[in-house]
């Protein structure tokens, strides 16, 4: 699995950061992962996914399967803004991938984007523990 970090940058034209009203994703959502060979086949279709707030307005994170991600859009009341990565940008197993937009009323763009490992592992014996 792959987990995807979005943070929100306000840019200073807005006097208050908007409510957002969603964040979404255009990914595939259904698929199956073999656990002895390590690989994920998506099964279904890209399709617009909510992330989910972590901080309202600023940090949205989620969980995804391993793939090329679309677009990212992002609605403020009847306003759509969209981000199109090119090159695409693509979602590694045990990755954390961040991305940095800033929101103004002109767009959203990208301010940077990084790739981390997403956990560390320590091995005691048969247990593993995920710091």
């Amino acid at each position: 699995m792959s987990k995807l970090t979005i943070n929100l940058i306000l840019v200073t034209e807005f006097l208050t950061f908007p409510t957002l009203n969603s964040v979404k994703v255009n990914a595939v959502s259904v698929g199956t992962i073999n656990y002895l060979s390590k690989t994920v086949a998506l099964t279904g279709l890209a399709e617009d996914i909510s992330i989910p707030a972590i901080k309202a307005n600023t940090k949205y994170s989620s969980v995804m399967l391993p793939q090329t991600m679309g677009d990212i859009i992002i609605k403020i009341g009847d306003e759509i803004y969209k981000y199109s990565s090119d090159p695409s940008i693509v979602l590694t197993s045990n990755k954390n991938n961040t991305l940095n937009l800033t929101l103004g009323k002109d767009g959203l763009f990208l301010l940077n984007f990084s790739i981390t490992y997403w956990a560390t592992e320590t091995s005691i014996g048969e247990i593993i523990i995920v710091k």
